[in-house]
């Protein structure tokens, strides 16, 4: 699996333990994947939701 395929993957599991699991299993022997995914998702979890923010006027 590819970087793409595991943080796709990963966002669709909400418990944030059972996602970290699943993210050092799919990346096991692979740091710089590990690396990788972990920066996209920490990237995903902090911009939140443009919904979240009301519009300008």
């Amino acid at each position: 699996m590819n970087e793409r395929v595991i943080f796709d993957a990963a966002l669709q599991i909400a418990d944030p333990q059972a996602r970290r699991a699943f993210v050092e299993k799919a990346c096991a022997g692979k740091p710089e994947v590990l690396a990788a995914v972990e920066s996209l998702l920490k990237s995903h979890d902090s911009a939140g939701s443009f919904l979240d923010t009301p519009a300008s006027a």
